[in-house]
């Protein structure tokens, strides 16, 4: 019986660590500046909560996306991962490898 190739144990996964507050921090005044409200969801009166979880690298990569509760409204909740994915964000003030988030991103009309 021919003896099989010994394959090489598994690469441990780290999970993404909690991020600093100065990160925090750094990462909502940054979706406070880039955050941008669709024109047509402005025209429809669409209003909502976007809760966004995403995960950086310590240069401020964005390594994963996605949407974790929705608004209501498919124009929000698309505008909200527009904005990040592809994105460069603050980087780690603390030299952090890798962070996760998870953040509201309100949209709402001034009346």
């Amino acid at each position: 019986m021919p003896a099989m190739p010994m394959s090489a144990p598994p690469t441990p996964v780290t999970a993404p660590a909690a991020p600093s507050p100065e990160w925090r921090d750094a990462i909502a005044d940054w979706i406070d500046r880039n955050r941008i409200y669709p024109a047509d969801a402005r025209r429809r009166g669409e209003e909502g909560v976007v809760t966004l979880h995403f995960v950086l690298d310590r240069s401020g990569t964005v390594l994963a996306a996605s949407i974790r509760q929705g608004s209501g409204s498919e124009r929000l909740d698309q505008a909200t991962l527009d904005m990040v994915n592809h994105a460069t964000l603050p980087p780690s003030p603390d030299g952090t490898q890798q962070a996760s988030f998870t953040v509201a991103v309100r949209y709402r009309l001034t009346r």
